[in-house]
């Protein structure tokens, strides 16, 4: 997962906004050359050229940005117009019904839906994002390029709504660069064992070291690829090690029965919702408990213990005891000084031959 995040536009402190993607889409960071200060832009490959993807926020307090901040945004959107984009963000611009593709007011809001008319940009959120405004938007240059946006309602304790779509993006699958995967527990080790007994190592190993390592690592792979078979398992989305079977089902549900209604208030939503919530609780608190109680064991275990792991007092070369932990520590690093020592390389010894059999019998 490649991280974007557009924090370090500007000079001054701001929350910022991010942008996360796979790393098998291979997307790459895009620069704006315009003065608009939080937003951030990724390019991906695609069959038909690239798909600029970008988030902005824009803060409704001009003491942050000044007023000029509207001009600029409106800047950012005739610049990325020009390709093919998603952008998405919270622009927090009431009084636009855009259903029907009005504006109430002839202030910045009025500005800001002339221009994205302008760019010909396509508005994709149909529901309101907060209360009875639509204050986060997706737009696209084309508007077959995505999907429905789906309410999933707030988040947690958040006011929020959270939105979620499926882009439709003719991406070459074959150039994803995905991982291939083996499964060791199935490979054939005998026949990986004849194989390394049956190689002439002496003939392999010919070089400098780091000629050597890449003939042993591409033989290596080799007996890999031949005698190790690959997974057929998928990359889905593993859940979370404290999250319950339960608790996923309620999550679940509650997606299904807010999507039904759409209000945060019907009785029904608030009921699963609470339902959702104290499960994800529970499964939280008992997945704490277990973890305790293996830490507890494991510390009475250690504590019943009948050796006990400790550092016992030293003597020194005159015989004299040591007993403080600072005296034990200057020997100890006395010590190992000494096994630096400068040493000549004329008297080395040969080493003791702990061989005695064939040599062609050495590597089996």
């Amino acid at each position: 997962m490649i991280c974007f995040d557009a924090i370090d536009l500007v000079d001054i402190k701001v929350e910022g906004v991010l942008l996360y993607v796979k790393d098998c889409f291979k997307a790459a960071k895009v620069e704006i050359q315009v003065p608009y200060p939080e937003h951030v832009w990724c390019r991906i490959p695609n069959v038909n050229g690239n798909l600029f993807i970008g988030i902005c926020y824009r803060s409704p307090n001009e003491d942050i940005f000044g007023k000029d901040n509207h001009v600029h945004l409106r800047k950012l959107l005739s610049v990325v117009s020009r390709e093919n984009c998603l952008i998405m963000g919270g622009f927090d611009y009431r009084n636009i019904e855009w259903r029907n593709g009005v504006c109430s007011s002839n202030d910045e809001t009025s500005k800001f839906l002339q221009c994205v008319n302008y760019c010909f940009l396509a508005q994709h959120v149909t529901s309101p994002t907060r209360g009875t405004s639509f204050l986060d938007l997706v737009m696209t240059t084309e508007p077959e390029l995505l999907d429905e946006v789906i309410d999933f309602g707030c988040f947690s304790n958040s006011d929020h709504r959270m939105l979620g779509w499926k882009l439709n993006l003719d991406y070459d699958s074959n150039n994803r660069g995905t991982r291939v995967k083996y499964n060791y527990k199935r490979m054939d080790k005998e026949a990986i064992l004849y194989e390394l007994s049956v190689i002439d190592w002496h003939s392999i190993f010919e070089g400098s070291v780091g000629d050597c390592w890449e003939a042993f690592k591409q033989k290596m792979l080799e007996l890999q690829r031949r005698f190790v078979p690959k997974t057929n398992k998928n990359g889905g989305r593993v859940k979370k090690i404290w999250m319950s079977h339960r608790a996923i089902k309620l999550v679940k549900k509650k997606h299904r029965v807010y999507r039904r209604y759409r209000d945060d208030s019907h009785p029904a939503v608030v009921r699963i919702s609470k339902k959702a919530k104290a499960e994800i609780v529970r499964s939280k608190r008992k997945f704490d408990q277990i973890r305790s109680r293996i830490q507890n064991r494991s510390m009475h275990v250690k504590s019943k213990a009948k050796g006990k792991a400790m550092v016992g007092s030293l003597e020194d070369k005159n015989g004299r005891s040591l007993n403080s932990i600072q005296q034990i520590c200057e020997e100890f690093s006395d010590f190992f000084v000494t096994m630096f020592s400068n040493e000549g390389s004329e008297d080395i010894p040969n080493a003791k031959a702990m061989f005695d059999g064939r040599e062609e019998d050495f590597f089996v």
